[in-house]
């Protein structure tokens, strides 16, 4: 294979089950070295004697299946490692002839094994197990092959596997508690000084405990045929309301009352069948779109260009003392936020659902706060958690138009864990010390969207009884949580007071964010770094980006502009990254627009002008009058 850095691993495993502590030990050091070489950007090829069984043949195809065999416990520890690191059992593919490894006598097992990385099995020709032994190696064990083709450099785009999820419907949750209880033990996150390891380690315990009493069924896509059950109902429905319409007209044409009842029956379902085929035909849109490929390497490079750009990066320790150290981050995690978790949630990168977080019981809880602590510790956050699959989400307009979609990033729901940890440290500093003022009304306790339109009809009122004009422009920002410059505001975090070990944390978090792009069943090759934004979908985006916000107030009240209000200046309102502008003049107007303008260019933003508009309330315009220069 082309341009492929490839580590190449020969293991030997004791006799199954005879020495079950070395046989962990071993399992841990080989699951921290493919952790070590995943990071450096490798792919991992182990192969060797293993000592243990985890294949089947099926008893009607004859098929070479992966097995939880519990009498070998090599076996068994052998699976739970392969999913862990993500590796595949090559000798279990369909291209793979041959079944036993080991033959002595009439004595024949499996127990020889090859294991690949995701993308080397896309790239697996065929493999060869050599049962018969005509290759003479003087030995009980015989060849076990695997022929590889050779990566073509125009390859971009590859279909998923299919993948597995946990089956969480109809699960003895007590005894998946006693499960966590039994595999974690009070030292377990001492077992190594790397995060990522002990990552591993953790998700490998967890799904082994999982793996007892549930088990991983086939994602299944929900895709319907055009012309369902459902449209062929409401297509009958409405002809048996055009039916009873025309039998009226023939035969009570003089009773109106009850001929304009059933006419608005028959106008009601058909556009009921009209919005129902129109619905139809979006999903079928979106389809072809992943079907003829708009959505591969033409959606990978939107994403890529919108976040990065070219900013100027600055750096944070010239006017930040990296040794300070703040006092609102606990020893322990604060695990409280177990009761924000929702059920029923997609899983992300680690396939961890949120049912094994809520329902694990106190061991659950002690072992997410000694991760949490070994993070705060260690200010260390594991390289997955940086790691996200955006997914396109169609907003409006053409389907055909990347611009009319917003990408949401899944992540892990660990990280969504300890992310909202960090929020609810950050959130209880800025409203404690009031940082984010009255103007933004977004993602901030007992405030909604009401309140700021109550706000901006009250100064619309106020102006009119006091015949003063108002002059209002609403403002949209494009993308504004994919365009931030990061360094920025890691900057203006600073200066708000978020200091010490939470802001390191926070700018770890975001010091290497790669992403891929997945759009439908098609997935983008090659992870792309994301040097711009802030993460969609993380619990922290929408404070990071209030602090951000809270700039342009800044900006704002020092040009002294606005509306005056109980002695008070009000010159915006903010909702996320919606914003209303407020003035008494045309020229006041066209200063505040101008400091937006100056602002946005800062933070690497930009305004929709097709999307922006101006209100003046009080005054009667002429029609094409011009107040503002955009």
């Amino acid at each position: 294979m082309n341009n492929v850095k490839t580590a190449v691993g020969v293991v030997y495993f004791p006799n199954d089950g005879v020495d079950k502590p070395t046989t962990d030990k071993l399992f841990y050091e080989l699951l921290e070295n493919c952790s070590v070489f995943r990071r450096l950007g490798y792919e991992i090829c182990l192969t060797g004697d293993f000592n243990g069984n985890c294949l089947s043949k099926c008893d009607f195809t004859g098929k070479t299946l992966v097995a939880d065999i519990k009498q070998s416990y090599n076996g068994v520890r052998l699976r739970q490692f392969s999913e862990t690191v993500n590796l595949e059992i090559a000798n279990s593919m369909n291209c793979c002839e041959g079944f036993y490894t080991r033959v002595l006598n009439n004595q024949k097992s499996a127990i020889d094994y090859i294991l690949l990385s995701e993308a080397l099995c896309n790239h697996v020709k065929s493999g060869f197990i050599d049962e018969t032994g005509s290759l003479h190696l003087h030995s009980d064990h015989v060849i076990v092959r695997i022929r590889l083709r050779k990566q073509r450099d125009d390859v971009n785009k590859r279909r998923n596997p299919t993948r597995l999820m946990w089956k969480t419907e109809n699960v003895d949750w007590d005894k998946f508690e006693v499960n966590i209880d039994n595999v974690f033990d009070e030292h377990w996150h001492e077992a190594s000084n790397d995060i990522n390891v002990l990552w591993d380690i953790w998700k490998a315990k967890v799904n082994y405990a999982a793996d007892m009493v549930m088990k991983k069924v086939p994602f299944v896509k929900n895709y319907r045929n055009f012309w369902d059950k459902p449209l062929d109902r409401m297509l009958k429905s409405r002809r048996d309301a055009n039916r009873l319409q025309r039998l009226h007209n023939r035969t009570r044409n003089h009773d109106s009352q009850l001929g304009t009842h059933i006419s608005g029956v028959y106008k009601k379902r058909k556009l009921a069948l009209h919005e129902a085929i129109k619905r139809k035909e979006f999903d079928r849109k979106v389809k072809c779109l992943t079907v003829k490929g708009i959505a591969t390497n033409k959606n990978s490079n939107f994403f890529w260009k919108l976040l990065r750009g070219p900013k100027e990066s600055v750096n944070p320790s010239r006017i930040i003392d990296p040794n300070n150290k703040d006092d609102f981050i606990e020893d322990d995690a604060d695990i409280n936020v177990l009761r924000w978790i929702q059920l029923g949630k997609a899983p992300g990168f680690d396939d961890i659902p949120n049912e094994f977080l809520k329902y694990g019981g106190d061991t659950m809880v002690k072992t997410l706060c000694d991760l949490f602590t070994f993070i705060s510790d260690h200010e260390q956050i594991p390289v997955e958690w940086q790691r996200g699959i955006i997914k396109p989400l169609h907003k409006s307009g053409s389907v055909y138009d990347l611009d009319n979609y917003r990408g949401i990033t899944l992540s892990s729901n660990v990280y969504k864990l300890f992310s909202k940890t960090l929020e609810i440290h950050i959130v209880n500093f800025l409203e404690q010390h009031k940082v984010l003022g009255e103007n933004q009304g977004a993602f901030r306790k007992d405030r909604r969207i009401e309140d700021q339109i109550f706000a901006l009809q009250g100064i619309c009122a106020l102006s009119r009884s006091s015949k003063r004009p108002l002059y209002l422009a609403f403002l949209d920002l494009s993308k504004a949580f994919d365009r931030v410059w990061r360094d920025g505001l890691f900057v203006k975090l600073w200066q708000s007071g978020i200091q010490g070990k939470v802001w390191r944390l926070v700018k770890n978090i975001y010091s290497h964010v790669e992403n891929k792009v997945l759009f439908g069943d098609i997935e983008s090759t090659n992870w792309f770094e994301q040097e711009y934004g802030v993460k969609q979908g993380c619990v922290l985006s929408p404070t990071l980006f209030s602090v951000l916000m809270n700039d342009l107030v800044d900006m704002l009240n020092e040009s002294g502009v606005g509306f005056d209000l109980s002695q008070q200046l009000i010159n915006c309102l903010l909702f996320a990254d919606d914003v209303v502008l407020v003035a008494k003049s045309p020229e006041d107007l066209q200063t505040l627009l101008r400091i937006s303008h100056d602002f946005a260019t800062k933070w690497n933003l930009k305004f929709n002008h097709k999307k922006s508009k101006v209100l003046v309330v009080g005054k009667r315009l002429k029609s094409g009058t011009s107040l503002v220069s955009w």
